[in-house]
């Protein structure tokens, strides 16, 4: 099942990328951590800084993609890639946590939500 709603692409990394000490490293806390997701974000943007004098400010709706990579102790790290066309509206928190409900379903994480629950949770967040 989908839970991104954008364009995107899914990334599998193999098995020695698996055991890679930053990866592995997390599987340390596997039954010591309760339920730790690690999440990393990485973004391209529309246009690089190539004024000398640019602080390097930019907007958010000129951010393209978004590069996540997950990790649960004790389960592998996918890696995913969302893309934003031109016309599409910028992204938003949605947009990662779209990531993090795809990521704990496409390792078959033990719980699972329903789309109320998950809708409930967010509401108590607001």
């Amino acid at each position: 099942m989908d839970y991104i709603t954008r364009k995107y692409k899914q990334v599998l990394y193999d098995d020695n990328e698996q055991l890679n000490p930053n990866f592995a490293f997390f599987d340390n806390f596997k039954n010591k951590l309760l339920d730790q997701l690690y999440l990393s974000d990485d973004s391209e943007w529309e246009s690089p800084i190539i004024e000398p004098d640019e602080v390097g400010t930019r907007k958010q709706k000129n951010i393209i993609s978004h590069q996540y990579v997950a990790k649960l102790p004790g389960y592998p790290v996918i890696g995913y890639i969302l893309f934003r066309e031109e016309n599409d509206k910028p992204f938003t928190f949605w947009d990662m946590l779209s990531v993090v409900k795809q990521y704990l379903n496409d390792i078959e994480y033990d719980e699972k939500y329903t789309a109320a629950e998950i809708k409930s949770y967010a509401k108590k967040t607001r």
